[in-house]
């Protein structure tokens, strides 16, 4: 709520440039991945600009070690990059024990000190789960979203009368378009759940997304409807693997999709036909580029 005005400001201050530029926009490279990008590590983060390198290199970085074969050893441009993101994040910390700030750092750092001073490993590991994993993910739900709206203008055209129904409208791109549908894990003993049977140590593939399409919860659930307002979503996790990010995840979400939609009431997919070339790490999935018109 602190940040919010910032956030709607930010999102008009790089439409004013989109605009400014031409009649089209392509909604990953010129919102999706600049956007949330200062949302996280301006906004939220408060980190300098000059400084946000340090932690999109290491964004960057992992995809480097990804896919690494058992055994083989990280890439030097990968451990370069942790180190330098590892000696900014140890830094910080005694840079805001001196000088604190209410910001959510601040607030993290705090919030660990009053019942145990937070290590810089703790500390790292919770800014590096915001800093890198909400970027992609952010910018890539936003792709989603828009791609989704560009398919059905009927539901962008009640989105642009309606904006109360932003809320229900991005829950609805969560629900049909979960971005991180796999997650994997292995068996921790043998068991059998519905008729299949699971041995100890077997690989099992959980599809995150198919709960979202229980017809049972979401009737008719292949029609995208932005006034379903779909509740008790699997797309962030749950329990204690419950998404850390989702609280700057969902507004900023909002924010992007809502500006975009009300600042341009001709946007439409540049090619009504549009199939997107899909990428993401290996258990996810979003469009590279979403080409879109203004006018």
């Amino acid at each position: 709520a602190q940040v919010h005005d910032s956030v709607v400001a930010l999102a008009n201050q790089m439409l004013d440039v989109i605009e400014q530029r031409g009649n089209t926009i392509e909604v990953v490279q010129d919102m999706g991945y600049p956007f949330p990008t200062g949302v996280i590590l301006g906004n939220f983060l408060n980190l300098p600009q000059q400084d946000w390198s340090i932690f999109l290199t290491y964004s960057n970085a992992l995809a480097l070690v990804s896919e690494l074969k058992d055994g083989d050893p990280k890439p030097p441009e990968y451990m370069h990059a942790y180190n330098a993101a590892f000696k900014y994040c140890e830094n910080l910390i005694e840079e805001r024990r001196r000088a604190p700030k209410e910001d959510l750092i601040g607030t993290i750092i705090a919030a660990h000190d009053v019942g145990g001073k937070i290590t810089t490993e703790e500390l790292f590991a919770t800014l590096v789960v915001l800093m890198t994993g909400g970027i992609g993910t952010i910018g890539g739900t936003m792709a989603l979203a828009m791609l989704r709206l560009g398919r059905n203008p009927d539901q962008m055209d009640l989105l642009r009368r309606e904006p109360s129904l932003i809320n229900s409208a991005i829950e609805e791109v969560l629900r049909i378009d979960s971005l991180g549908n796999f997650r994997h894990r292995w068996a921790a003993r043998d068991c059998e759940y519905e008729g299949l049977k699971l041995y100890k140590g077997m690989p099992v593939a959980i599809c995150l997304g198919a709960s979202n399409y229980d017809p049972v919860l979401y009737p008719n659930p292949e029609k995208f409807d932005i006034r379903r307002a779909p509740q008790d979503l699997s797309t962030f996790g749950h329990g204690v693997h419950f998404c850390i990010g989702q609280g700057i995840a969902r507004p900023a979400l909002r924010t992007a999709v809502l500006t975009m939609v009300q600042r341009f009431p001709k946007l439409r997919l540049q090619d009504p036909d549009f199939e997107p070339y899909w990428t993401g790490m290996p258990t996810e999935r979003w469009p590279a580029s979403v080409p879109m018109r203004l006018d």
